[in-house]
This record gives structure tokens, sequence and C-alpha cells, in this order.
């Protein structure tokens, strides 16, 4: 989640908001350098700024760039899906070589797994059937 998107309940207080303003509790007393934080502008209360009471109105434009950068994510998903699924299709259909060239690469890699199945499942029953005569 982005700076951007934290909302005032997802602020995270130093110390403890019913203290009186200035006054500190336990390790909080003794640790008074408010530059530690720089750069995290989610942090509030004491030693650093007050935490708002107010939820802000969002700004539109942050909205509108977000809802933006969507639509154009999923429109480039959409334009390389296609691109790549009628790529392959697409040669497949109009290129009678080469289509015949992958389904016979195809099928050959079939028979391939197809006879290393039958091996091994011939070699299965006939160590299953040697086991049944030894035990007899």
């Amino acid at each position: 989640m982005t700076a951007k998107g934290l909302s005032d309940k997802d602020r995270i207080a130093l110390a403890p908001t019913s203290l009186p303003p200035g006054q500190t509790v336990g390790q909080f007393s003794t640790f008074n350098d408010a530059s530690c934080f720089a750069g995290n502008p989610n942090l509030c209360g004491i030693p650093l700024r007050q935490c708002p009471t107010a939820s802000k109105t969002p700004e539109s434009s942050e909205h509108e760039e977000n809802d933006h950068e969507k639509v154009w994510f999923y429109f480039v998903i959409a334009v390389g899906f296609a691109t790549g699924f009628w790529g392959v299709i697409g040669v497949l259909i109009f290129k009678k070589s080469w289509r015949m060239a992958y389904f016979q690469y195809a099928e050959n890699i079939m028979d391939r797994i197809y006879v290393s199945v039958a091996i091994t499942v011939a070699k299965l029953k006939r160590k299953i059937q040697r086991n049944r005569v030894e035990e007899r």
C-alpha cells in the first residue's frame, strides 16, 4: 500500500494521544529527535506533528491518475495477450508447413510419453508377478 492510499485511520501515533501536549511516557520521554522519522509521512504524535482529527477529502487528481493507470495496465495486458495468441495461432492457421511441423512435433512427444508409460507399466506388472510367485 502506498502512502497515497493510506487513510487517517492508518496513521501510527508515537505516543498516547490522551496526554497533555508536550508530555510523554516511558521511553518516549528520552527520545525527542524527530529527524529519525524523516521521510515517513504517516507517523504522527509527540515529538512529531499532531495527528489529524478530521479526515481530509482525497484529491481527485490522484484518483483520476490511478484510474488511468489501471486502464492502461489492463489495455497493455490485453494487447500483449492478443499479440502473443494470434502470433502463434495466426502462423499455424496461415502457414501449412509450420502447422504440419508443429503437430508432427506434438505427436512425436505424445508417442514418447505413451511408450515410456507403457514400458513402466509392463515393468511394474512383471515385478508384481515375480513377487506373487516368490510368496507361494
